[in-house]
């Protein structure tokens, strides 16, 4: 006891407090017990034979370990062989992977040799990240505070706690969340891959050959199937470790002694202590109790890998310093770790995570946490492909996926830690020292959020209120936090405002102003003129009558203005947009807010939209959605589809007569004010997507599979249509009910009632059909995010540009009854591979795949870059 106190009390107590530097003048800890000789040339990385020396000789007495667990095992009987996801590898990022991705329902199967063996290395972790992640019951050890031996003079205390994974409760719990979501096994070595466009197919070593949309390695470093496309100058992590039996050792339990810098240990070792000064290496530590310990010596970056045998070499150095006899060794560790260097080709077939997908921290080595941080961001973009909502395979599924666990702000962060691995690899020890000591001195956040990988920020600026200098953002004047939007009382139009908003992150700050026109009598008949002639036009007619309620021609009525708050709809939250009071709000709260966004939709919006930006031209932002038909240059920026500019191409030139050609629009190509889309800007993404198939639950899982969708709009003057469209659709549907598991149809306010009739007629009986019969909630949101396929006819682009969002077979009704632009429209949804025309032969259960239409985000991108040049940006 009193050999135990003294090894204990070596080490001076810390204080209170969050990080603590000492600094004190100590002797030798341990004097050795003999003169040490300096060893010769020859055998300068021998090993002295002595009672320190000699626990390299020892072996470990515990043995490799198979959990007791009951796994659902792929049965080769099976058929067909065939997964929505195949992950490679069983260690903490691959059944990570598999619990978050199998959550939602996507079929998965981890293939692996050995899939219950325990994993080999030991797992340290700051206690808050694990905490965060869900997983502090799975660590058998926390520690309450970590130090940092810089030198003899100079010790760090830092307060925040340590702990160790405990590798059999993680792995348990993952293979029990992997077990209840239904995740299957297959005990094999993979040995081959092979890539088709919208399937991967894996062989393995048993012969089996297994399919599925994506195929992930979670395998580690050594494998050949995650592709590099530049020179792998990584640098190394290499450690010897060991869970030791010892007689003592002079470790503070409750302090795990995360880097020890000092080299007193090699005052007789010469040799090592020059080769050590060049490139150093320290010790870690886990102390357990009295007796039991972890002893790591570690390499902390090289290029070349330092030597094992040096490694293990200045252990024995520092053990015998220490005066720790090791009597038994539990466990042992050979730990190599590539660091930073590049990351994989990105985007490529096959996916990665772990530690082949670069994600190890370059600076650190740290990846246990990171890893089980970034799985649920990678099976989230999985999912938004292969889930529920959506069908997307081949090259844009790689590429969501790839880009989900790399977007450029996350490259970016690997980039700054790089440099700081590259750093660190031109230090020696003296470099190595000043390194950290000047390191652990910052701010907790600083190094805490470095050690951790997470993003680093810079606090924010005071607000411009406080007299801040303009250095910051330039002022609030180049920072955009609120938008106004100018809509014309058409779902489809304003909708389209919205979709950018909400895409733009202004879905929390922003106000919807409308433009309205008097309807109902001859109203009707004034539709075509623009809305402030119509206005005074009828402000006119109805001071002639005094406001009396005038019979015209064919009996019909005059109908009430609407009120200026847009009452009439039941939109009371909603103005009536006026262009004075929007720009003196724009220029009132300019100071405090900066420049005001305005988007506006529609023909109507087009004069009040120009006149904001008339009148306040240096506070105003203006995108102006659908083609304006002259004059773009009042517009910031005009967002409209190519088929807008139908009428500038050979096929329409000649459906004109030369006569009349000057009078349809545009007259001109797109210049640089214009952004072209595919289709109609909407609302619909990933997060609306997802939320409805939540909402949606409990009336949607129930339904057989496939469901098909129908979604019926009405006849326009650019796509007519009535009874005998409905009897073919009715027609056409009967065909494919027999690969339909549910079919749901649904009207919109469009829809003639001779159409909607005969459909209720001919279908309503079927039991596989439900119609909606308008009355809410609205299921369509529910429609799009569980339909296996889409029915939609020709008629609306909005229904269809929403559909195609989803990734899913999109079929459309009647499109050879389009003329003019609306053709044109459809024509190039089929030369995309987008859509089909609906026939009645499908097979609805055979589904296929392209790249969704994603128009509203590459609006907002468009829209970001634009004010970039003009050094604007967005910040909600």
């Amino acid at each position: 006891m009193l050999r135990m106190a003294t090894c204990l009390g070596l080490f001076p107590p810390a204080p209170a407090g969050k990080t603590f530097q000492l600094n004190h003048r100590s002797p030798s800890l341990f004097s050795s017990p003999k003169p040490h000789i300096t060893p010769s040339r020859k055998s300068r990385y021998g090993i002295q034979s002595s009672k320190f020396g000699s626990f390299l000789d020892l072996k470990p007495e515990s043995k490799p370990e198979l959990l007791d667990f009951d796994l659902s095992w792929f049965d080769p009987a099976d058929r067909p062989r065939c997964f929505d996801v195949i992950i490679i590898g069983t260690g903490p990022a691959g059944l990570r992977l598999a619990e978050q991705v199998s959550g939602y329902g996507i079929k998965v199967c981890c293939v692996d040799p050995s899939p219950l063996s325990m994993w080999p290395n030991n797992y340290g972790v700051w206690v808050d990240e694990f905490e965060s992640l869900g997983f502090v019951d799975c660590l058998d050890k926390t520690w309450p505070m970590a130090c940092v031996h810089i030198d003899d003079d100079r010790t760090k205390y830092l307060d925040r706690p340590y702990g160790r994974v405990g590798r059999k409760e993680l792995k348990t719990k993952l293979l029990e969340n992997c077990a209840s979501n239904g995740v299957r096994f297959h005990k094999a070595k993979v040995l081959n891959m092979e890539h088709k466009e919208f399937e991967s197919s894996i062989v393995c070593d048993d012969g089996i050959e297994l399919k599925a949309s994506l195929v992930v390695d979670a395998s580690g470093f050594a494998n050949t199937f995650t592709e590099y496309d530049k020179p792998r100058n990584h640098g190394y992590q290499i450690a010897h470790g060991i869970l030791a039996e010892v007689d003592c050792h002079p470790f503070d339990l409750d302090k795990m002694v995360l880097m020890d810098w000092r080299d007193s240990h090699m005052g007789n070792e010469p040799y090592l202590r020059a080769n050590n000064s060049k490139i150093p290496t320290f010790l870690y530590v886990m102390p357990f109790d009295s007796n039991l310990v972890f002893l790591e010596e570690t390499s902390l970056v090289s290029r070349p890998m330092l030597s094992y045998m040096e490694v293990k070499n200045r252990m024995v150095a520092r053990l015998r310093h220490l005066g720790i006899r090791v009597k038994n060794v539990i466990e042992n560790e050979k730990c190599v770790i590539p660091m930073g260097g590049p990351l994989p080709k990105i985007p490529q077939s096959v996916m990665a995570i772990g530690g082949i997908s670069g994600v190890v921290h370059p600076s650190t080595g740290y990846t246990v946490a990171r890893t089980m941080a970034l799985a649920p961001i990678v099976a989230d973009a999985i999912v938004e492909c292969l889930g529920s909502t959506r069908m997307i395979r081949g090259r844009p599924l790689h590429h969501r996926v790839w880009n989900g666990l790399w977007p450029l702000e996350r490259r970016c962060t690997r980039e700054f830690y790089s440099f700081g691995m590259e750093t660190l690899l031109k230090l020696d020890l003296n470099g190595t020292r000043r390194f950290f000591d000047a390191f652990f001195d910052l701010d907790p956040y600083y190094w805490q959020g470095f050690l951790s990988s997470r993003p680093i920020r810079l606090p924010e600026p005071p607000s411009p209120t406080m007299g801040v200098p303009e250095i910051f953002e330039n002022g609030a004047y180049n920072v955009i936090r609120r938008a106004v939007v100018i809509g014309n009382g058409f779902p489809g139009s304003e909708n389209q405002s919205l979709g950018l908003v909400h895409a733009l992150g202004l879905a929390d700050n922003y106000v919807l102003y409308r433009v309205t026109r008097p309807s109902g009598g001859i109203n009707e008949w004034l539709h075509c003129l623009p809305v402030s002639l119509h206005k005074i036009l009828y402000y006119i007619i109805r001071r002639i009558y005094s406001y009396s309620r005038l019979i015209v021609s064919r009996g019909k009525e005059i109908a009430p203005l609407p009120s200026e708050n847009g009452g009439s709809v039941g939109l009371s939250s909603i103005l009536e947009a006026d262009s004075k009071q929007i720009v003196n709000m724009a220029r009132e709260s300019y100071e405090k807010d900066g420049p005001l966004l305005v988007v506006a939709s529609g023909r109507d919006t087009i004069s009040i939209a120009s006149s904001i930006k008339r009148l306040a031209s240096e506070k105003v932002f203006l995108v102006q959605i659908q083609h304006p038909r002259s004059d773009l240059s009042r517009f910031d920026l005009v967002v409209t589809p190519h088929h807008d500019y139908y009428a500038l191409t050979p096929q329409a030139q000649e459906q004109i007569p030369r006569f009349i050609r000057k009078w349809i629009t545009p007259h001109e190509p797109p210049d640089q004010h214009v952004v072209l889309t595919v289709g109609a800007l909407h609302q619909i993404d990933f997060a609306a997507l997802r939320s409805a198939a939540s909402t949606w639950h409990d009336e949607f899982a129930p339904l057989p599979k496939p469901l098909l969708v129908v979604n019926i709009g009405g006849p326009t003057c650019r796509c007519r249509y009535g009874s005998d469209l409905a009897q073919q659709l009715s027609a056409f549907l009967t065909n494919v009910l027999v690969s339909c598991g549910s079919v749901r149809i649904s009207f919109s306010n469009r829809t003639p009632k001779k159409v909607s009739n005969i459909i209720i007629k001919e279908l309503a009986n079927n039991p596989k059909v439900y119609i909606w019969d308008g009355e809410e909630p609205n299921p369509y949101m529910g429609h799009l995010a569980w339909a296996d396929a889409f029915v939609v006819t020709a008629d609306s682009v909005s229904m269809i540009s929403e559909a195609c969002s989803t990734g899913k077979p999109v079929y459309v009704m009647g499109s050879e009854r389009c003329t003019w632009k609306l053709a044109d429209f459809h024509k190039s949804l089929r030369e995309r591979g987008v859509v089909r025309s609906f026939t009645g032969s499908e097979d609805i259960s055979e589904s296929w795949s392209y790249p969704p239409l994603n128009d509203t985000a590459e609006v907002a991108r468009r829209v970001h870059d634009v004010l970039a040049e003009r050094g604007l940006r967005v910040r909600p």
